[in-house]
């Protein structure tokens, strides 16, 4: 019977009493069969006599028989929650950013070169054709969305109707926006330089020079600019752009920048640390980690810190920092965006073109 498995349309597979408590008391997750666990098969025509010793491999939380496709285990790790997400497709290719719109929609910018805007309720409701792989989604004040591609051009779009947007050139591939408090657009770049655009978009940017690609970028609320670079560091830039910035030595690049609730700026690196900064930019930052490289954060409505690294993981973190944090998964895709919604939920995208909006 276990050999029709892989023709199975759904199974479910449930861990034992023992290898649950086992689960509790440790770490990590079983990888093979260590003579503690065993496997019940259900399928749509019944049960299967019970796998005990049977070839099953785990990983990463999931069961796979015989070339079969893999199926979840349910309470493999005692950290993992098990939340059923709703599941949008953006299109072929990675979801590269996502933002939210004044009005609670959620805008997905993709590689495909498209973006789209989604109703509350999962609906696709407007197709935007940027053109070049969309690096990087932001809103501006007034609520028009500017879209950034690896061409180094930047397109505001119209909020309503069919009007063509207006067009910025950084000059190379951009991978990250930010709106400063000022109302000013900061567009980074692989080149090292950061822009800063006039608010009604005419003239010169004023051009800053991290000296080295520019990967990360955040807003802090003194009206500073925080970015974060391939050689490891974080600059936080003064206001009137004359000074020398603050310079945050991180010894890995950081992909993703933060602030949290209480004003603290939280960085995600390569080596799947975050660190979470002192206010006054003076003293070492506080730890985390990730179980891989980090690519996205995001701020939890309970100030908590969301973390989506490159094994498919999503790490709510809990608001003190203290303590294990609750970790949602994502099928082993890297998550490479993630934005909390008005309604609570935290939509997450992916390489696989998805976008899934988790209930926390």
């Amino acid at each position: 019977m276990f050999g029709k498995l892989s023709g199975v349309a759904a199974a479910a597979f449930l861990i034992s009493a023992a290898e649950l408590a086992l689960a509790a008391s440790r770490d990590s997750i079983p990888t093979r069969h260590d003579g503690n666990w065993s496997v019940e098969v259900s399928t749509e025509r019944g049960g299967c006599e019970r796998a005990n010793g049977y070839g099953i491999g785990v990983e990463n939380s999931k069961a796979q028989y015989a070339g079969s496709r893999y199926f979840l285990i349910s309470g493999s790790d005692p950290r993992i929650k098990q939340s059923e997400p709703m599941i949008l497709r953006h299109g072929p290719g990675w979801v590269t950013s996502l933002a939210v719109l004044p009005d609670g929609r959620l805008a997905s910018g993709g590689s495909d070169g498209t973006i789209k805007i989604w109703s509350q309720d999962g609906r696709s409701e407007r197709l935007l054709n940027h053109g070049d792989t969309v690096q990087s989604l932001a809103v501006l004040p007034d609520g028009r969305l500017a879209s950034a591609d690896s061409g180094g051009i930047i397109k505001v779009w119209p909020k309503d109707g069919p009007a063509d947007p207006v067009i910025l050139r950084h000059g190379s591939s951009i991978w990250s926006m930010a709106v400063l408090s000022d109302e000013r657009l900061a567009s980074l770049s692989v080149d090292g330089t950061i822009k800063l655009w006039p608010t009604d978009g005419n003239g010169d940017p004023v051009t800053l020079r991290h000296e080295s690609p520019v990967w990360s970028v955040a807003a802090l609320p003194d009206g500073r600019l925080a970015s974060g670079g391939a050689d490891g560091t974080i600059k936080l830039w003064p206001t009137d752009s004359k000074r020398k910035p603050v310079i945050l030595s991180t010894g890995s690049p950081a992909t993703s920048l933060v602030v949290l609730s209480d004003g603290r700026l939280a960085s995600g690196h390569i080596d799947g640390l975050i660190e979470l900064w002192p206010e006054d930019g003076q003293g070492a930052p506080a730890i985390l980690r990730h179980s891989s490289s980090v690519w996205s954060l995001a701020v939890l409505p309970d100030g908590g810190l969301a973390s989506g690294g490159a094994d498919g993981t999503i790490n709510l973190g809990p608001r003190d920092g203290k303590g294990e944090p609750v970790i949602l998964r994502s099928d082993g895709r890297r998550v490479t965006a993630l934005v909390v919604l008005p309604d609570g939920r935290l939509a997450s995208g992916g390489v696989d073109g998805t976008i899934k909006l988790w209930p926390l």
